[in-house]
């Protein structure tokens, strides 16, 4: 697929044991981050909208 995705799929495993993790409490997202993610989020509910 290439090095990049490689490498991201090389590590996918281990995040997503961190993220079931007991241990795990929630995650921080800078400012355009959150921004980024509020726009995915409306434009998903736009899309599905009946």
């Amino acid at each position: 697929m290439g090095t990049t995705a490689d490498e991201d799929l090389s590590i996918a495993k281990m995040q997503q044991e961190g993220l079931n993790s007991s241990g795990f409490q929630g995650f921080y997202l800078p400012h355009q981050e959150r921004r980024v993610q509020h726009f995915h989020e409306v434009l998903n509910n736009y899309m599905n909208a009946d």
